[in-house]
């Protein structure tokens, strides 16, 4: 109904006002210009210096990037939620409420930051439109308390058409 559809664009337009207050855009992508390639310890450090949640940070980050980029959050093993950057072309074969793929690394219990690790690209894209898939994706995982974690996963090396 139209009534839900207006109050989801005032909630994302109230967000869109926060994040640009907390998180000024000429601030954050100087701070993210220092940084080399993607590392959810950027996340953490930028998550501090704005004094702002991992979530919200990961979302700016996502925004702001110019790496192919995507966030999974998850509780338990279970999915709650992924979003992607605009620079990550593929589509995800995961769903909200899946468990985390078998092969993830972010399955089972850990602590503070995992090592980003690279894993069969399959492992979290989908094949089925036959689109041109890396072999590999970086995944790195935030262990956080009561079973929560984030989960960043990083395409350093797109494919091309003249792969072939």
């Amino acid at each position: 109904d139209s009534r839900a559809s207006r109050l989801l664009e005032m909630e994302q337009e109230a967000n869109a006002f926060a994040s640009e207050l907390l998180m000024p855009t000429a601030v954050f992508r100087r701070l993210l210009q220092q940084y080399g390639e993607p590392d959810l310890e950027q996340v953490q450090a930028l998550s501090v210096h704005f004094d702002t949640s991992i979530q919200a940070t990961a979302h700016r980050f996502l925004r702001l990037s110019d790496y192919p980029v995507a966030f999974v959050f998850s509780h338990n093993d279970t999915i709650t939620y992924w979003t992607r950057g605009p620079e990550f072309p593929f589509r995800m074969r995961i769903r909200n409420g899946s468990p985390l793929p078998r092969e993830s690394l972010a399955r089972g219990s850990g602590q503070g930051l995992a090592e980003m690790e690279a894993l069969d690209g399959l492992t979290w894209l989908s094949d089925e439109r036959d689109e041109r898939l890396p072999d590999t994706i970086l995944e790195q995982t935030l262990f956080q308390r009561d079973g929560y974690k984030v989960t960043m996963l990083y395409v350093d090396d797109l494919p091309s058409d003249d792969d072939d």
